[in-house]
């Protein structure tokens, strides 16, 4: 497979889902050409990586929109529709935080309910598995999509056995997540 990022090459821990996601158009990278797998991916990032992998191809602004972004905001279009379709609410006070770093355990919210949202189906990848992480408490607020994400092999965790639900996510990781989350949603109908 040629590599399509100078800076991911196929020893990569997450070549193959980069690729994936580069080859079927959902990712392309920074103007220089680079992917940046090991860079942290912002709020604002994520609902690219979200509404482009889970093929919300008509942008939707019709909706309350979050008052830190603005139309000119690069990713305004993504987090907008994010909203509208009930995949991305916001903080209590009504901002986004568009530059705000990703945690694990966000990105878990935004793959399992974009994952239902796409397929159109709340029930879509149902908790079949408690308790996997001791880092991960029922009373945590992702506790339930990170565990149904688990359950459904979308993610996993670290080698020690713990999650880091609170843990900063890299684009490498995003792109594993969200290129699991479309296989899951394809095998389900059959693709």
């Amino acid at each position: 497979t040629t590599e399509l990022f100078p800076d991911v090459s196929p020893e990569h821990t997450f070549f193959e889902y980069i690729q994936d996601l580069a080859e079927n158009k959902i990712i392309s990278g920074f103007g220089d050409g680079t992917f940046r797998p090991d860079e942290y991916v912002t709020r604002a990032q994520m609902t690219k990586f979200v509404a482009n992998g889970f093929g919300f191809i008509s942008l939707d602004d019709s909706c309350k929109l979050f008052p830190d972004i603005r139309e000119k905001h690069t990713f305004y279009s993504y987090a907008t529709t994010l909203k509208c379709k009930g995949i991305v609410s916001g903080y209590p006070d009504g901002k986004f935080g568009p530059d705000d770093p990703l945690t694990r355990g966000q990105a878990m919210k935004f793959v399992v309910v974009g994952s239902r949202v796409a397929k159109g189906n709340e029930d879509f990848l149902p908790l079949l598995q408690n308790n996997v992480f001791p880092d991960v408490p029922q009373t945590h607020t992702f506790y339930e999509n990170i565990h149904a994400a688990y359950s459904h092999s979308i993610v996993n965790g670290y080698p020690n056995g713990e999650f880091g639900p609170d843990d900063q996510i890299t684009r490498g990781q995003m792109a594993k997540m969200i290129s699991n989350g479309r296989a899951k949603i394809n095998e389900d109908l059959g693709l």
